[in-house]
């Protein structure tokens, strides 16, 4: 399908797809894996996924998970981790957390074409957040099979 698509198409692809990277010689195995960052530009990436951050409150949110378009190759899913940044002299900076995150080993589902809600409250893994700007950011997960997968990175800013 890639090989079918203009220049201009294959171009505003984020990641290079798997089959194109074993023709290549770029896999590196059954255990091969590619780990994409979307830009701020560009937090949707090749998934089509949007997040969203409403009913902020200093201790938690509510984080809004579109999935809409996007080149998805497997099954989309994240984790119950996020990070949080504070944007600060026009920089992200990682906020530290209060103590060692520990985080619940299970794939949360991200319906194609679908929208998904999670509740966040950070109040026991960073406290209370002052005043500011900030954003959080999931991992997002293009899940083919054991060692087949992309992943990029969204983020949702709040205030």
């Amino acid at each position: 399908m890639y090989n079918s698509l203009s220049e201009e198409e294959q171009l505003s692809f984020s990641y290079i797809p798997w089959d194109l990277r074993e023709l290549s010689g770029l896999a590196d195995g059954e255990d091969a894996r590619t780990e994409e960052t979307a830009s701020e530009e560009d937090q949707e990436g090749a998934f089509g996924v949007e997040l969203e951050a409403t009913d902020v409150t200093e201790a938690g949110l509510t984080l809004i998970c579109r999935q809409s378009g996007g080149y998805v190759s497997g099954e989309l899913q994240t984790g119950t981790a996020y990070f949080l940044e504070k944007r600060e002299d026009g920089q992200w900076t990682q906020v530290q957390p209060l103590q060692e995150l520990v985080w619940d080993d299970i794939a949360l589902l991200i319906p194609m074409g679908g929208n998904t809600e999670w509740k966040i409250d950070w109040s026991d893994s960073f406290g209370t957040l002052p005043d500011g700007f900030y954003r959080i950011g999931k991992e997002i997960t293009d899940f083919r099979a054991a060692g087949d997968y992309d992943t990029t990175v969204c983020y949702a800013e709040f205030e």
